[in-house]
């Protein structure tokens, strides 16, 4: 089982972006492209995230998620012009159910995301749910919207955290192409790398542990999604 990170389609660093607003909380088009071309100029930076928490997601309604996706496509399509580059655009999707998240996915592929960071329906963190509803979310989303899906693995002490189990369901499903590992969970990270990448090595397992940085990458990782890479991208890639 080869797994060097670099052999992976969806590995390296991706930075969770930020989404600047002007002083009526109207979205700053302008101060957005011009933060993006530059955190997307970095050579090493393999794709862009925006729609995420870090991006304000939950502030925003769904049509300025869309924008938003549409301003950092441009920037992103804009750097790959000038430098012979694949900088990805990935927007975040939350919605509180398949037909609602089927909806907003499919508004981001048409406003140009490359793939979606589909975060679990968020009254799960309150009432739970079903492995059976958890892994049939993802499967509903991959066929109604049919879009490339990156996982957001929530923190394991949350109920909208995924088992291994589930993951390794999911990892099944063929628009599946990444897992944001979030479990904030150090006793489980190996463990849980060594089993998702056993059984499909070609879905890229990336940390988002700002906190845990260094040793999630250190004991396996395919590469990192991370806030901090939207401030100091340099210093990311080369960590």
């Amino acid at each position: 089982m080869n797994n060097d990170w670099q052999s992976q389609p969806w590995s390296g660093v991706y930075p969770a972006t930020l989404c600047p607003f002007h002083d009526d909380e109207s979205i700053d088009e302008s101060g957005l492209t011009e933060y993006i071309t530059e955190v997307a100029s970095v050579d090493g930076i393999n794709g862009v995230v925006c729609n995420g928490h870090t991006g304000e997601i939950m502030s925003l309604r769904l049509q300025e998620r869309d924008r938003v996706t549409s301003v950092v496509r441009t920037a992103v399509d804009a750097v790959n012009g000038q430098q012979k580059r694949d900088v990805k655009t990935i927007t975040g999707v939350s919605a509180e159910g398949s037909h609602e998240a089927i909806d907003h996915a499919k508004a981001a592929r048409d406003a140009g995301a490359d793939a979606i960071l589909l975060m679990p329906p968020h009254h799960w963190l309150r009432f739970g749910r079903s492995d059976e509803t958890a892994v049939g979310f993802i499967r509903d989303v991959a066929e109604g919207a049919g879009v490339p899906i990156i996982i957001h693995q929530y923190p394991a002490w949350t109920k909208a955290g995924y088992t291994l189990q589930e993951m390794l369901e999911m990892v099944k499903i063929p628009e599946v192409v990444m897992i944001k590992m979030g479990t904030r969970d150090m006793s489980r990270w190996l463990f849980d790398y060594e089993q998702l990448k056993a059984a499909a090595p070609h879905v890229s397992i990336v940390t988002c542990h700002d906190e845990f940085l260094l040793p999630t990458l250190l004991e396996g990782a395919d590469g990192a999604l991370i806030g901090f890479a939207g401030f100091v991208p340099e210093l990311m890639v080369k960590t």
